[in-house]
Protein backbone atom coordinates (compact mmCIF):
# COMPACT_ATOMS: atom_id res chain seq x y z
CA UNK A 1 0.00 0.00 0.00
CA UNK A 2 2.91 2.36 0.57
CA UNK A 3 4.03 2.07 -3.04
CA UNK A 4 0.56 2.73 -4.40
CA UNK A 5 0.06 5.61 -1.97
CA UNK A 6 3.29 7.13 -3.28
CA UNK A 7 2.09 6.62 -6.85
CA UNK A 8 -1.18 8.34 -5.98
CA UNK A 9 0.71 11.23 -4.38
CA UNK A 10 2.82 11.64 -7.50
CA UNK A 11 -0.26 11.59 -9.74
CA UNK A 12 -1.89 14.21 -7.51
CA UNK A 13 1.10 16.52 -7.91
CA UNK A 14 2.55 16.02 -4.40
CA UNK A 15 5.98 15.15 -5.75
CA UNK A 16 7.99 15.83 -2.57
CA UNK A 17 5.70 13.56 -0.56
CA UNK A 18 5.86 10.85 -3.23
CA UNK A 19 9.64 10.97 -3.54
CA UNK A 20 10.07 10.72 0.23
CA UNK A 21 7.85 7.63 0.28
CA UNK A 22 9.64 6.06 -2.68
CA UNK A 23 13.03 6.75 -1.08
CA UNK A 24 12.07 4.98 2.15
CA UNK A 25 10.56 2.05 0.29
CA UNK A 26 13.52 1.68 -2.08
CA UNK A 27 15.68 0.60 0.87
CA UNK A 28 13.70 -2.63 1.14
CA UNK A 29 14.90 -5.68 -0.76
CA UNK A 30 11.65 -6.86 -2.28
CA UNK A 31 9.39 -6.36 -5.29
CA UNK A 32 7.95 -3.02 -4.24
CA UNK A 33 11.35 -1.81 -3.12
CA UNK A 34 12.58 -2.46 -6.65
CA UNK A 35 9.59 -0.64 -8.16
CA UNK A 36 10.19 2.32 -5.84
CA UNK A 37 13.85 2.49 -6.86
CA UNK A 38 12.84 2.43 -10.52
CA UNK A 39 10.34 5.22 -9.88
CA UNK A 40 13.23 7.30 -8.56
CA UNK A 41 15.40 6.43 -11.54
CA UNK A 42 17.84 4.59 -9.27
CA UNK A 43 19.99 1.75 -10.59
CA UNK A 44 19.45 -1.30 -8.40
CA UNK A 45 22.33 -3.73 -7.95
CA UNK A 46 21.15 -6.35 -5.45
CA UNK A 47 23.93 -7.96 -3.46
CA UNK A 48 23.46 -11.63 -2.82
CA UNK A 49 25.67 -13.38 -0.30
CA UNK A 50 25.71 -17.14 -0.67
CA UNK A 51 24.98 -18.88 2.61
CA UNK A 52 26.16 -22.45 3.18
CA UNK A 53 24.55 -24.69 5.79
CA UNK A 54 26.32 -24.88 9.15
CA UNK A 55 26.10 -28.60 10.11
CA UNK A 56 26.33 -27.97 13.86
CA UNK A 57 23.69 -25.21 13.72
CA UNK A 58 21.41 -27.32 11.55
CA UNK A 59 21.64 -30.33 13.85
CA UNK A 60 20.96 -28.29 16.99
CA UNK A 61 18.08 -26.44 15.38
CA UNK A 62 16.50 -29.60 13.98
CA UNK A 63 16.66 -31.24 17.42
CA UNK A 64 14.42 -28.58 18.97
CA UNK A 65 10.96 -29.84 19.93
CA UNK A 66 9.20 -26.78 18.49
CA UNK A 67 10.95 -27.19 15.15
CA UNK A 68 10.10 -30.90 15.05
CA UNK A 69 6.49 -29.98 15.79
CA UNK A 70 6.40 -27.60 12.80
CA UNK A 71 7.57 -30.38 10.50
CA UNK A 72 5.14 -32.92 11.95
CA UNK A 73 2.17 -30.54 11.69
CA UNK A 74 3.03 -30.00 8.02
CA UNK A 75 3.24 -33.75 7.46
CA UNK A 76 -0.24 -34.08 8.99
CA UNK A 77 -1.54 -31.45 6.56
CA UNK A 78 -2.14 -28.96 9.40
CA UNK A 79 -0.51 -26.19 7.41
CA UNK A 80 -1.88 -23.16 9.24
CA UNK A 81 -0.90 -24.58 12.63
CA UNK A 82 2.56 -25.29 11.26
CA UNK A 83 2.84 -21.74 9.92
CA UNK A 84 1.85 -20.19 13.25
CA UNK A 85 4.43 -22.25 15.13
CA UNK A 86 7.12 -21.39 12.60
CA UNK A 87 6.48 -17.65 12.84
CA UNK A 88 7.08 -17.83 16.58
CA UNK A 89 10.34 -19.72 16.06
CA UNK A 90 11.89 -17.22 13.63
CA UNK A 91 10.61 -14.05 15.30
CA UNK A 92 13.54 -11.88 16.38
CA UNK A 93 16.30 -13.98 14.78
CA UNK A 94 19.30 -12.21 13.27
CA UNK A 95 20.19 -12.54 9.59
CA UNK A 96 22.58 -15.45 10.05
CA UNK A 97 20.01 -17.44 11.99
CA UNK A 98 17.23 -16.56 9.54
CA UNK A 99 19.27 -17.81 6.60
CA UNK A 100 20.21 -21.02 8.41
CA UNK A 101 16.58 -21.58 9.42
CA UNK A 102 15.56 -21.03 5.80
CA UNK A 103 18.03 -23.67 4.67
CA UNK A 104 16.83 -26.13 7.30
CA UNK A 105 13.14 -25.86 6.54
CA UNK A 106 13.79 -26.05 2.79
CA UNK A 107 15.61 -29.34 3.41
CA UNK A 108 12.36 -30.63 4.91
CA UNK A 109 10.42 -29.65 1.80
CA UNK A 110 8.65 -26.66 3.38
CA UNK A 111 9.53 -24.16 0.68
CA UNK A 112 6.90 -21.61 1.66
CA UNK A 113 8.41 -21.23 5.13
CA UNK A 114 11.90 -21.19 3.67
CA UNK A 115 11.12 -18.33 1.25
CA UNK A 116 9.24 -16.29 3.81
CA UNK A 117 12.05 -16.71 6.34
CA UNK A 118 14.74 -15.66 3.87
CA UNK A 119 12.62 -12.61 3.04
CA UNK A 120 12.99 -11.42 6.64
CA UNK A 121 16.74 -10.73 6.45
CA UNK A 122 17.72 -7.11 6.87
CA UNK A 123 21.30 -6.88 5.60
CA UNK A 124 22.66 -10.28 4.57
CA UNK A 125 20.49 -11.58 1.74
CA UNK A 126 20.88 -14.84 -0.15
CA UNK A 127 18.64 -14.54 -3.18
CA UNK A 128 19.00 -18.23 -3.92
CA UNK A 129 17.02 -18.80 -0.71
CA UNK A 130 14.47 -16.13 -1.55
CA UNK A 131 14.03 -17.42 -5.10
CA UNK A 132 14.63 -21.18 -5.01
CA UNK A 133 14.10 -23.52 -7.95
CA UNK A 134 12.78 -26.83 -6.63
CA UNK A 135 11.76 -29.47 -9.16
CA UNK A 136 14.00 -27.72 -11.68
CA UNK A 137 14.11 -30.71 -14.00
CA UNK A 138 10.32 -30.88 -14.23
CA UNK A 139 9.94 -27.14 -14.73
CA UNK A 140 12.59 -27.16 -17.45
CA UNK A 141 10.82 -29.99 -19.26
CA UNK A 142 7.46 -28.25 -18.93
CA UNK A 143 8.87 -25.02 -20.33
CA UNK A 144 10.54 -26.80 -23.25
CA UNK A 145 7.56 -28.96 -24.15
CA UNK A 146 5.07 -26.08 -24.04
CA UNK A 147 7.22 -23.29 -25.51
CA UNK A 148 7.01 -21.24 -22.31
CA UNK A 149 9.83 -19.40 -20.54
CA UNK A 150 11.08 -21.50 -17.62
CA UNK A 151 11.60 -18.38 -15.51
CA UNK A 152 7.94 -17.48 -16.04
CA UNK A 153 6.81 -20.88 -14.74
CA UNK A 154 9.09 -20.70 -11.72
CA UNK A 155 8.05 -17.13 -10.99
CA UNK A 156 4.36 -17.99 -11.16
CA UNK A 157 4.79 -21.04 -8.94
CA UNK A 158 6.75 -19.03 -6.37
CA UNK A 159 4.15 -16.28 -6.29
CA UNK A 160 1.03 -18.41 -6.48
CA UNK A 161 1.87 -21.34 -4.21
CA UNK A 162 5.30 -20.69 -2.69
CA UNK A 163 6.14 -24.13 -4.13
CA UNK A 164 3.62 -25.97 -1.93
CA UNK A 165 2.62 -28.81 -4.30
CA UNK A 166 -0.44 -30.03 -2.39
CA UNK A 167 -2.04 -26.63 -1.84
CA UNK A 168 -5.62 -25.99 -2.96
CA UNK A 169 -7.10 -22.49 -2.72
CA UNK A 170 -10.54 -21.66 -1.34
CA UNK A 171 -11.63 -21.09 -4.95
CA UNK A 172 -10.42 -24.53 -6.03
CA UNK A 173 -7.12 -23.56 -7.71
CA UNK A 174 -4.75 -26.51 -7.56
CA UNK A 175 -1.07 -27.16 -7.08
CA UNK A 176 2.14 -25.28 -7.69
CA UNK A 177 0.74 -23.17 -10.51
CA UNK A 178 -2.65 -22.64 -8.80
CA UNK A 179 -4.62 -23.36 -11.95
CA UNK A 180 -8.33 -24.00 -12.37
CA UNK A 181 -10.22 -26.01 -14.98
CA UNK A 182 -10.88 -23.10 -17.32
CA UNK A 183 -10.36 -24.70 -20.69
CA UNK A 184 -11.94 -28.12 -20.61
CA UNK A 185 -12.34 -31.07 -18.28
CA UNK A 186 -8.63 -31.93 -18.43
CA UNK A 187 -6.90 -28.70 -19.42
CA UNK A 188 -3.52 -29.20 -17.86
CA UNK A 189 -0.45 -31.15 -18.82
CA UNK A 190 0.84 -33.28 -15.95
CA UNK A 191 4.59 -33.05 -15.56
CA UNK A 192 6.77 -35.82 -14.20
CA UNK A 193 6.17 -39.21 -12.63
CA UNK A 194 2.53 -39.63 -11.64
CA UNK A 195 3.73 -41.75 -8.73
CA UNK A 196 5.52 -38.79 -7.20
CA UNK A 197 3.28 -36.82 -4.84
CA UNK A 198 4.96 -33.53 -5.66
CA UNK A 199 4.77 -34.11 -9.40
CA UNK A 200 1.06 -34.81 -9.23
CA UNK A 201 0.60 -31.08 -8.62
CA UNK A 202 2.91 -29.58 -11.25
CA UNK A 203 0.80 -28.43 -14.18
CA UNK A 204 1.18 -26.14 -17.16
CA UNK A 205 -1.34 -25.05 -19.75
CA UNK A 206 -0.23 -25.93 -23.29
CA UNK A 207 0.29 -22.84 -25.40
CA UNK A 208 -2.38 -23.80 -27.95
CA UNK A 209 -4.98 -24.10 -25.22
CA UNK A 210 -3.97 -20.73 -23.78
CA UNK A 211 -4.44 -19.18 -27.22
CA UNK A 212 -7.81 -20.87 -27.68
CA UNK A 213 -9.03 -19.74 -24.29
CA UNK A 214 -7.93 -16.15 -24.84
CA UNK A 215 -9.47 -16.08 -28.31
CA UNK A 216 -12.76 -17.42 -27.05
CA UNK A 217 -13.10 -15.50 -23.79
CA UNK A 218 -10.78 -12.51 -23.79
CA UNK A 219 -10.47 -11.07 -27.28
CA UNK A 220 -13.26 -8.56 -26.74
CA UNK A 221 -11.47 -7.21 -23.65
CA UNK A 222 -8.18 -6.51 -25.43
CA UNK A 223 -9.27 -5.15 -28.81
CA UNK A 224 -7.78 -8.24 -30.41
CA UNK A 225 -4.26 -7.68 -29.00
CA UNK A 226 -2.31 -10.86 -28.12
CA UNK A 227 -1.93 -11.75 -24.48
CA UNK A 228 0.96 -13.62 -22.83
CA UNK A 229 0.33 -16.83 -20.85
CA UNK A 230 0.69 -14.87 -17.61
CA UNK A 231 -2.52 -13.00 -18.45
CA UNK A 232 -4.44 -15.99 -17.09
CA UNK A 233 -3.17 -15.00 -13.66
Amino acid sequence: WRFWRARASMAAGREDEARAAFTALALEHDYYGLLAAEALGTCVDPKSVRVVPDPAWQAKFGARSDVARVVKLAELDLRMDSLREWRAIVRGLDDDALNQASIYVASRGLHDRSINTANLTRERHDYALRYPMPWREQFSAAARDNAVDEALLLGIARQESRFVPEIVSSAGAVGLMQLMALLDERPFTLIGDAGSYANQRIYVVPKAKIAAYIKREKAEDTDGLPLPPSSLY
